[in-house]
């Protein structure tokens, strides 16, 4: 799964460097605490939006005895995840010819970070984030983008105006790679602790799997690391 460091190994404990890429150690799934590899996952269930329900009516004690109006029940609308992320993009990405899809991720002391490398079509050829945007009809898929980025960021938020464009972007980049990392690494966060990682996995849409990279690039965006070999 991850390569690890651990930064309270003994003899880190006073020193602030970016931990050397020799001491990383890679660990297995089950070692990790994620779950076993691969993971499998239902492309028909991940795919399908649920079904708006109509509003229930609960009657309040006093209406109902006077036979006078219900009262419709509170509803709770559940917060959106990459999997919504993933109902939004995946039947454009599979429109494109994208069989697979080979996500990178890092992070650690209690933060944590996944985004797309690439997708791999049919034929075997890849495309990079910036060429499947430009493939994609930004007007078409806005609607249900803004309305995920309404319900995910808080009133005000820039993602409320944000252009079109960034929203997809952060579909497509981002909640792709998430929703893997989540089925992999076994949770939303997966750099609980004080460590750094890295690693990588391929989404494969045709098999439905989620499956570990032990043989990982170490790519990373949002962590240091000493890669010198002395």
């Amino acid at each position: 799964m991850p390569f690890v460091y651990d930064h309270e190994r003994p003899d880190r404990l006073d020193d602030d460097s970016p931990p050397k890429l020799r001491d990383f150690e890679y660990l297995p799934p089950p070692e990790f605490g994620g779950a076993g590899d691969p993971v499998r996952f239902s492309l028909q269930e991940t795919l399908h939006f649920p079904r708006a329900e109509k509003p229930a009516h609960k009657p309040d004690l006093i209406g109902f005895l006077r036979g006078l109006l219900r009262r419709p029940a509170r509803q709770v609308v559940a917060r959106p995840t990459p999997a919504d992320d993933m109902r939004v993009v995946l039947p454009k990405l599979r429109a494109l010819g994208a069989t697979k899809a080979y996500c990178r991720y890092d992070g650690g002391n209690d933060e944590s970070f996944a985004w797309l490398d690439h997708v791999v079509l049919r034929d075997g050829s890849r495309l990079g984030v910036d060429e499947i945007l430009r493939r994609m009809d930004v007007v078409e898929l806005e609607p249900a983008l803004r309305s995920l980025f309404k319900r995910r960021r808080p009133p005000g938020s820039d993602y409320w105006s944000a252009p079109a464009e960034r929203l997809l972007r952060n579909a497509v980049r981002n909640g792709l790679a998430e929703f893997g990392a989540e089925l992999m690494l076994g949770g939303g966060n997966f750099g609980n602790g004080p460590m750094s990682l890295f690693g990588a996995f391929t989404i494969d849409f045709e098999a439905g799997l989620v499956v570990d990279d032990p043989n990982a690039e170490p790519v990373v965006e949002n962590i240091q690391i000493d890669r010198e070999k002395s």
